[in-house]
């Protein structure tokens, strides 16, 4: 697209036990911000929303009050997101959020 790449970086791989997707985007059709959040992640989360719309938990979020722990256990939850995770996932759903917010953004995405 004619952007001029000033900077890659690169981490060292990791063993992947488990793939998870959150997201969150504004809903222009709905007028809202939707978290997004899936147990079957990873890189096909399209086809996952395809295939097993079930298995992509979608989540209204006001932008009033933003992901409060409790929004953040709601979307947590609503993915079916293993109970040792769960925890770990909510608290990262709130700062994904700040990073949102603050940075204007239409969409922000973690595979």
């Amino acid at each position: 697209k004619g952007h001029t790449v000033h900077k890659v970086m690169l981490a060292q791989t990791a063993d992947i036990a488990e793939e998870y997707y959150v997201s969150f985007l504004l809903d222009r059709t709905n007028r809202t911000f939707l978290a997004m959040a899936s147990v079957e992640g990873g890189m096909e989360i399209e086809e996952v929303a395809a295939t097993k719309p079930e298995a992509l938990a979608k989540i209204a979020v006001d932008a009033n009050e933003g992901v409060t722990p409790e929004k953040a256990r709601e979307i947590v939850d609503a993915a079916n997101f293993p109970e040792d995770v769960k925890d770990g996932i909510a608290e990262a759903l709130q700062k994904l959020w700040t990073v949102f917010v603050e940075e204007d953004a239409l969409l922000v995405e973690v595979n």
